[in-house]
Parts: structure tokens; C-alpha cells; sequence
């Protein structure tokens, strides 16, 4: 993630955090070492999610992470064992994240949770149930603003916030429902939507949409 030509940071394996101030690379210090799958940011909030398979003794493994802007470093807000909540503030498997403003949005088992980068304090948005129909797993979310925001699954049903409800779109879904879509990226403009992946084919999979 970019927040200015000075100040970059790659995430990848193992918990690796590296920030580039515009001359040097410097390994940042991180609570975790499992393999982090998202990173996105603002000028007021980075956040990361660390995700993690077949680990042993505890098999799925998800942690949110922000940067504390006191301390400069990384720390663990959340961590998940397994798919399923523990507990009512539990967020269950977490799958992506996106970040506008100070807050960092949390695509999760149980829904969207909204996370305060300033007060550390987190809310739960939208339950899983009143996305759209309520039976679909979403994994990734973008968004251009808190009122258009995407969200995206294996099926290759989009979901979409307008600032007044979920509508899903099941498009892809109808013509491909035999089959599962590996999602690999997935972003937003105000003008277009794009997913990579491979379907399961292994066939290259590229989906579009655009805004008239």
C-alpha cells in the first residue's frame, strides 16, 4: 500500500512487514507470522488482515491489524481461530478489509464490522443476514465511499451498498453456477468494477462491470 511515494509499505509470508521511506527498506516489527492476503489504507488508518490454513493444532488462523500511529508499528486487534464466532463480539473468519477515512471496514463470517482507527473501537455494520438474500460468504469488500461500497464471493455474486440497501447481483452466477471462482484480486472505481481469478477450470477469469 502507497500513502505517498515516501511512505510504502509490502506485506506478504510469515508476517513479513517491510516500509519504504522514499530511499530504504526497513523490516517493520509484526505481531503475527502467518501469511497476510490484504492490506488497504488511508492518510488516517493502514490496516492489514492476515489469514491462514491448515495450521497445526488449530487448522484456519485471521487477524486484523492496524497501525498505531503513536508507536508507528502494527498491532493485533483481532485474532480468529477457525470459521465460526465465539463469542457476540466475536467477528468469525475474517476475509478482507477496505479502509476509508479513519475507519477500516471488515468483511468477516458474521458480516461488515466498522473499525475506528483513532478510538480503537469497533462496531458491527452490517450482519451477514441483511446483505442481500443473507445465504451467500462474501470475501472480498472495495468501496469508493461509505455509500458504494462492493463486495464479492466465490460464486461471483456481487453485492452492492448504495447508502440505503444491499442489492445483489447473481449475473455471473447464473451463467457459471456449476462452478466456483478462485478470486484472486478484486477493486473499485467510481466508474468500474474488476475480479481476477480462475474458475475451476483453472482457466483465467476476468470480470467486469462498468457504470453507465
Amino acid at each position: 500500500f502507497e500513502r505517498s511515494p515516501n511512505d510504502v509499505y509490502y506485506a506478504g509470508t510469515d508476517g513479513k512487514i517491510l516500509h519504504y521511506n522514499g530511499s530504504t527498506y526497513s523490516n517493520m516489527s509484526s505481531p503475527i507470522n502467518i501469511e497476510i492476503k490484504d492490506i488497504d489504507g488511508s492518510e488516517d488508518c493502514i490496516a492489514m488482515l492476515a489469514r491462514e490454513n491448515g495450521l497445526p493444532d488449530i487448522g484456519l488462523q485471521s487477524n486484523f491489524l492496524s497501525l498505531d500511529h503513536q508507536s508507528g508499528e502494527f498491532e493485533n486487534i483481532k485474532e480468529q481461530i477457525g470459521v465460526f464466532p465465539d463469542g457476540p463480539d466475536s467477528f468469525g473468519s475474517i476475509y478482507s478489509i477496505w479502509v476509508y477515512g479513519e475507519y477500516a471496514y471488515i468483511l468477516t463470517y458474521t458480516g461488515i464490522w466498522k473499525f475506528s482507527c483513532t478510538t480503537k473501537e469497533y462496531e458491527l455494520m452490517w450482519a451477514r443476514e441483511e446483505i442481500g438474500s443473507g445465504k451467500w460468504y462474501y470475501e472480498f469488500i472495495r468501496g469508493n465511499s461509505p455509500n458504494d461500497i462492493f463486495l464479492v464471493n466465490t460464486r461471483g455474486v456481487i453485492a452492492h451498498y448504495n447508502g440505503d440497501r444491499w442489492v445483489e447481483d447473481t449475473i455471473i452466477y447464473d451463467y457459471y453456477w456449476s462452478q466456483l471462482i478462485d478470486i484472486m484480486a478484486f477493486d473499485v472505481t467510481p466508474t468500474k468494477i474488476v475480479a481476477v481469478g480462475q474458475n475451476t477450470y483453472n482457466k483465467g477469469f476476468i470480470m467486469i462491470g462498468r457504470r453507465n
